[in-house]
């Protein structure tokens, strides 16, 4: 995969030798977080993970994993390590106003000439 680069933009002449260098390296900054970003996206992405000890009780149930991984960056073998949590925030109670609500607003736009009879919908 080609590294990727950022379109060169002009740097204004009056900017000081300190406001260039600034420039540059945000650019570099910003190519250099797109591929860290890309890969940690990446689900194919390999990574050795392992149970981390929280050291102590949360309300809600809490699970977290370290990870180690070498990632590639601008043709730079670098180590990443990182952390992941999950949280669980409890079942979705759905109210039976709510759903309602919810079920006439639908129809009532099903209804509509929105979404003319026969249009596929299967309605």
């Amino acid at each position: 995969m080609a590294t990727p680069r950022l379109a060169a933009l002009a740097i204004p002449e009056g900017f000081t030798a300190h406001e260039r260098l600034l420039v540059e390296k945000a650019e570099i900054a910003v190519v250099k977080g797109l591929q860290l970003e890309r890969w940690s996206r990446d689900p194919k992405r390999t990574i050795k993970q392992f149970s981390l000890d929280l050291n102590r009780s949360y309300k809600l149930p809490n699970k977290a994993w370290g990870y180690f991984s070498d990632v590639t960056i601008s043709g730079q073998t670098l180590t990443a390590l990182g952390v992941q949590q999950q949280v669980e925030f409890g079942p979705i109670v759905r109210r039976p106003e709510v759903r309602r609500v919810r079920t006439r607003g639908l129809q009532g736009l099903l209804d509509s000439e929105a979404f003319p009879r026969g249009a596929g919908l299967g309605v």
